[in-house]
């Protein structure tokens, strides 16, 4: 669980960033591949001019081995500062039982002229030069470079008689820390071998790579330690609020407390956070106040169901005691279950629309969208009401621009239209009109409209007149059977293609219902 968490990967990321930037800058470093082939170069360079300078004299019939040794030895001194440290001339000889070790010229010859070095004697002693030491993770690059590097240059040691026909070169370890470059180049005269020219040098790869490399080492050091921290500081930042926003939506819930924990989420941490964390928390704010005004709502809705129900059926328990305590009375019977029957209706007609306004709940969310010309809808829509003849007294008038394209779902959007018909209906009559227009602006929203000449709503009831079971009925539009869903489903439709619902009184008289629609 530890190796899943965010900010352990987060942590783990960097330090293979710096591992591999490390690792890059210190594997990579090719000063010692340019220094060691610069010292081969300048032995080559040297064992060629060596030969060249000696050769005359190797040639010599009036000079004995001796006297060869120190013309040699005297001519190459003066050459001193730009010799080898590790030379030897020796002759060659194809019967190695010959070869009794004799050097025409060797550094740590007596006959040689040794450098003078003035130094202060003290009474602490000569002191040792002390081994260059690299701090523990250095030591790991440092192994790990060599054995790049031994990978890539070291050689086969020499065989000294395959010097006799070209010049030989080897690069081996001479300890744990270092190289020895060597060159054998034979000196020749008439295709035949006179003499080997040896030369060797040192190549302290250490000493190098630590005088290279320091300074190098701690300014990664010092950008490692803050780029960790600045990354542990971020990963800190973006796991440990998601780690309390998934606790927070973890909790387990009860019927009794799901109100109260949907209504304490905010977390105040988060709420003034700018970055992808804070957008978030903000969409599951929005989304958690939907599910709270969801189940607020549909705990309303129950309650309103039972008071809604419960009238009917009171009223039918009422008047059974009545025909019970009238038996005798046959008329009085009649009026009674004529009443029973519109309360049995009304609740017909009631569980109908609250299982319709079940489906256009799921509809909404489930169904999926189309492409479809409103204008068409509601010319077919006004010309069903026109020929249904329903209410003789009433006139229904259009006015409605043609080609009106709309996505969204089309049997609810006629829903809607047949609704607030019916509702401006059962207002206009017995006598008077209704009329149902729709305009776009230019480029912008669609307007679509219903007015009715009815009485019109009594303004302390305008803000009421979409909310469930709510009914304003009076006069010619009273209805018993009306269940005041109509004009809820109307508002629950209409929002749900992300538009807006209003009502407003005409100065003429009569009801005017408005919806507005991006277009």
């Amino acid at each position: 669980m530890v190796f899943r968490s965010i900010f352990v990967k987060i942590f783990v990321l960097l330090i293979v960033i710096n591992a591999a930037l490390w690792a890059f800058i210190f594997l990579t470093e090719d000063t010692a591949y340019s220094e060691i082939n610069n010292k081969r170069s300048a032995l080559y360079s040297q064992g060629v001019l060596v030969s060249e300078i000696v050769k005359p004299t190797l040639l010599r019939t009036d000079l004995s081995r001796f006297d060869k040794m120190i013309e040699i030895t005297n001519t190459l001194n003066q050459l001193d500062t730009v010799l080898s440290d590790a030379l030897e001339i020796r002759p060659f000889f194809i019967d190695e039982v010959n070869d009794d070790g004799f050097a025409f010229f060797q550094t740590n010859n007596p006959y040689r002229e040794s450098k003078i070095i003035v130094s202060e004697i003290t009474s602490e002693g000569p002191k040792l030069a002390e081994q260059p030491k690299l701090p523990k993770i250095a030591e790991l690059l440092f192994y790990s470079y060599k054995r790049l590097v031994d990978f890539n240059l070291l050689t086969d040691p020499i065989v000294y008689r395959r010097a006799r026909f070209s010049a030989q070169y080897h690069l081996i370890e001479a300890n744990a820390d270092g190289y020895e470059l060597r060159y054998a180049m034979p000196v020749k005269f008439d295709k035949k071998t006179i003499a080997i020219v040896d030369l060797k040098d040192a190549y302290h790869l250490r000493e190098i790579y630590l005088k290279d490399n320091n300074a190098r080492l701690w300014v990664l050091i010092g950008l490692s330690g803050i780029t960790l921290l600045i990354g542990s500081v971020f990963a800190f930042s973006l796991a440990f609020p998601l780690r309390r926003l998934s606790r927070r939506l973890n909790k387990k819930l009860t019927s009794d407390d799901v109100a109260q924990h949907l209504t304490d989420f905010r977390i105040q941490s988060l709420e003034k956070r700018k970055d992808e964390i804070g957008l978030v928390y903000k969409n599951l704010i929005k989304l958690n106040d939907n599910l709270a005004r969801i189940f607020a709502d549909k705990e309303r809705f129950a309650a309103d169901i039972s008071h809604e129900i419960k009238n009917p059926v009171s009223s039918i328990i009422a008047h059974t005691e009545v025909i019970r305590g009238n038996l005798n009375d046959q008329e009085k019977v009649q009026g009674t279950i004529t009443t029973i029957q519109k309360q049995a209706i009304r609740i017909n007609k009631l569980v109908s629309e609250i299982s319709e306004a079940a489906t256009v709940d799921h509809e909404l969310v489930a169904a999926k969208r189309e492409q479809f010309n409103l204008s068409v809808l509601l010319n077919d829509l006004v010309d069903h009401f026109r020929d249904a003849k329903a209410t003789p007294g009433v006139k229904i008038m259009s006015d409605i621009a043609p080609n009106i394209q709309f996505v969204g779902l089309p049997d609810r959007f006629a829903q809607v239209v047949i609704n607030l018909i019916e509702n401006a209906i059962s207002f206009a009559r017995p006598r008077g009109t209704v009329t149902i227009s729709l305009k776009r602006r230019w480029m912008k929203d669609l307007t679509l409209s219903v007015e009715d000449t009815g009485p019109g709503i009594p303004e302390e009831q305008l803000d009421k007149i979409f909310e469930r079971f709510f009914t304003h009925r009076e006069g010619t539009a009273e209805e018993d059977a009306s269940s005041g869903l109509g004009l809820f489903i109307v508002k629950q439709v209409v929002e749900a293609h992300g538009g807006k619902v209003s009502v407003s009184n005409l100065r003429q008289g009569g009801a005017k219902f408005t919806i507005s629609l991006k277009a």
